[in-house]
């Protein structure tokens, strides 16, 4: 009976789990595009153009996918420290999803500081 529910557990994680990454698929670049000039994104050089106002370092990788109808962009960037950190942006408007959840290194208006 134990082995029964531990399969069972298994299953359902192995489940939820496929669900949780059903996120689209890379697109090719010339829909991307498409989504740029219609207007339903910005990109990506717009995007880092913004968030270079407050947060410098190096893209070392970037995706654009849509999760519950939204469109996001999540960027892997190594600050000028050396520190690899991951920021997903609102790919509708080019900002962060959530300003309060950037890392210490990025913050609107710190960069002229250092």
């Amino acid at each position: 009976m134990r082995l029964l529910t531990a399969l069972s557990i298994s299953l359902l994680a192995l489940t939820l789990s496929q669900q949780t990454y059903a996120i689209t698929p890379e697109l090719p670049h010339d829909e991307v595009q498409k989504l740029v000039t219609s207007g339903s994104i910005r990109s990506l050089d717009y995007s880092l153009t913004l968030l270079a106002q407050y947060c410098d370092g190096e893209l070392i990788d970037a995706s654009l996918y849509q999760e519950d109808d939204k469109w996001r962009y999540d960027l892997q960037l190594k600050l000028d420290k050396g520190h690899v950190i991951h920021l997903f942006l609102d790919a509708t408007n080019g900002m962060p999803e959530s300003i309060d959840q950037l890392p210490s290194e990025c913050r609107i208006n710190e960069t002229a500081t250092r």
